[in-house]
């Protein structure tokens, strides 16, 4: 993980998540991303410099990428460059 994220508390509060069931960090190209699903269930994605809560399609989106990714490393291609 880079240097100086800061904490996501606040930008979880600041989403309306209180009650979280988990919390990722995890990396989407060169940007890193909270991954937070609540206890009913929800998902939701947050930019982790910026506290930014990402549109609702992010989950979707990410797994998108990682399937590009999966087949081109797959295919013995390079790796697709960040968005």
């Amino acid at each position: 993980a880079p240097e100086n994220l800061p904490a996501p508390a606040a930008a979880l509060q600041t989403a309306g998540l209180t009650q979280l069931a988990g919390l990722r960090l995890i990396a989407d190209g060169e940007h890193w991303l909270w991954r937070a699903r609540s206890t009913d269930g929800a998902v939701i994605y947050l930019d982790a410099r910026s506290g930014t809560v990402l549109p609702a399609d992010a989950e979707r989106r990410h797994a998108e990428r990682l399937a590009r990714r999966l087949r081109r490393e797959e295919e013995g291609g390079a790796p697709e460059a960040s968005a």
